[in-house]
């Protein structure tokens, strides 16, 4: 326990110090980049046969690893990234030491859809749903690169999704992410994202990938209280904990998914996204009001 608090406290100055720095809301991204795609083909053992095809993208435009139909795929690259270990699982192989690396720094997500030619009219949706979330969250918006050298297969184009490296922290954080994707899909920019999330779920507006209604309903408990207390206190502040090295991969896999956390299945990986006293922790709002409040005694003070 001292151990862990000790290593908490000191994930946080470097944190601070990385920060400082570098401050992530300072990092300039370009309108387009061009992507030097992996030559990684494993036959893959997905409940999808299509959809939107996901990748991590190094800094330096790598694609890091082959296009993953299902999402947890990506939790286990960033297994990989954060403890230095290969994983490799239903087909699916990744390993940070070898590998264009997957950047820690910023999320960098490649998206495209071979089915959908049509696919460059959701990116509004998709960034209207995922910045009314990290506004709420006070994360940094995320926005899309604009691929300049597109796969000839994706007649809709491809892109790449830049936001807070906050959403890399944890394996649920990241799942949820990728499933907000999908909600943009269908998404009309400009009303609620909560609206469209609960029209998906009772079937009044079509889902975009199969079983998104179904993984949205058990995600809505973990992503009410996310939204509600903020993502700070469910999670830990050091990625290593939440993606524990003593952990194997394929349990990682399936356990570490904010339906999982929905569901309180994410136990069986780590109590602590699930713990009781989540519900005593103060709103987000409470603390923006305590803050704000500090802030305008402060002033005060100045000026007496």
């Amino acid at each position: 326990m001292i151990f862990d608090t000790i290593r908490n406290v000191t994930y946080r100055i470097m944190q601070t110090i990385q920060e400082t720095i570098v401050p992530e809301s300072q990092i300039v991204v370009p309108p387009e980049v061009a992507i030097t795609f992996s030559a990684q083909h494993n036959t893959l053992a997905q409940i999808f046969a299509s959809g939107i095809d996901f990748s991590f993208v190094s800094e330096g435009g790598e694609q890091c690893h082959q296009p993953v139909l299902c999402r947890d795929f990506l939790a286990d690259a960033v297994d990989s990234a954060v403890n230095r270990r290969a994983v490799a699982l239903y087909g699916f192989a990744y390993n940070a030491a070898k590998m264009p690396p997957v950047d820690l720094t910023m999320l960098r997500i490649l998206v495209g859809n071979k089915k959908d030619n049509s696919f460059h009219e959701k990116v509004a949706g998709i960034l209207n749903v995922l910045n009314q979330v990290e506004e709420r969250l006070d994360l940094r918006l995320s926005v899309a690169q604009t691929v300049t050298n597109p796969q000839a297969e994706y007649k809709g184009g491809q892109f790449v999704l830049v936001g807070s490296r906050r959403w890399l922290e944890a394996g649920p954080m990241l799942s949820l992410y990728t499933l907000l994707v999908d909600v943009g899909c269908v998404h009309t920019p400009g009303t609620p994202f909560m609206d469209t999330i609960n029209r998906i779920i009772k079937g009044e507006i079509a889902e975009y990938q199969h079983y998104d209604a179904e993984y949205l309903q058990e995600a809505l408990p973990a992503l009410e209280t996310i939204l509600k207390i903020g993502y700070r206190p469910v999670f830990f502040i050091d990625a290593k904990n939440n993606y524990p090295s003593k952990v194997d991969t394929a349990t990682l896999h399936h356990y570490s998914t904010i339906s999982a956390v929905g569901k309180r299945q994410s136990s069986m990986v780590i109590k602590h996204w699930t713990r009781d006293d989540l519900k005593k922790k103060p709103t987000l709002d409470k603390r923006r009001a305590d803050k704000a409040a500090l802030l305008a005694e402060a002033a005060q003070g100045e000026q007496v």
